[in-house]
């Protein structure tokens, strides 16, 4: 999977970083978004585009802090 951003739509979505406001590994637009804006209340309308991980804390609760860490493979 590809990262897609405004400009350069790579998912088997509708340009899903357009659609949900920030760049992401997506593939059919959903399941986690670490790049989405904060909101400091839950959306509370299931609209998807926070700082959301889907399978974790569902569609309307952003996440304040994100981290990810990589490392060599060797």
């Amino acid at each position: 999977m590809k990262f897609s951003t405004r400009d350069n739509d790579n998912d088997n979505g509708e340009n899903c970083a357009i659609n949900w406001n920030g760049a992401w590994w997506f593939n059919d637009c959903f399941q986690s978004h670490l790049n989405g804006p904060y909101y400091t209340n839950p959306t509370g309308n299931g609209v998807w585009n926070g700082i959301i991980w889907y399978d974790w804390k569902g569609a309307s609760y952003s996440l304040k802090f994100t981290e990810m860490k990589t490392h060599r493979n060797n």
